[in-house]
């Protein structure tokens, strides 16, 4: 006997989950490129890596999601719910950890902080940093809009 094949859910949009899925790429992309530049600035919190750490799941929930577009199967649907949801949660912690980086950053003793462990402080590294900061806040408010 031949089994029947489950059908696939039809309400599940293929092309706005494929743009939802390519702009999930394009955050996580960009959050992991940011994210190598902040740990050469020497940001706050960059020793925690936190934007490659969510711009990968933000990568994989893109990549997961362009296949689920393509091919609508229930399993992958199910897998870019959970891959969202969790990239929902870690788009929080983004946001916590960006924001609290534009705070120290931008304060006048992070100068302080980074000539008593012997590291120079310019005005430019500091605008850059703040500069990257906020870049990570907007792809964080980007990817809770998604």
């Amino acid at each position: 006997m031949f089994q029947q094949q489950p059908p696939t859910p039809k309400c599940f949009g293929g092309c706005s989950a494929m743009a939802l899925s390519i702009a999930q790429v394009v955050c996580g992309g960009l959050a992991i490129i940011i994210g190598i530049v902040i740990i050469v600035l020497r940001n706050f919190y960059a020793i925690l890596g936190y934007p490659i750490w969510t711009g990968t799941l933000f990568l994989s929930t893109g990549i997961v999601g362009i296949f689920a577009a393509k091919r609508k199967t229930k399993c992958l649907i199910i897998a870019l719910m959970v891959l969202s949801i969790l990239s929902a949660v870690l788009t929080i912690n983004l946001l916590g950890f960006a924001a609290g980086a534009v705070g120290f950053d931008g304060d006048y003793y992070s100068c302080y902080y980074d000539r008593y462990y012997g590291r120079r402080c310019e005005s430019r590294v500091q605008t850059d940093k703040l500069a990257m900061d906020g870049i990570l806040i907007t792809i964080s408010l980007v990817e809770l809009g998604l």
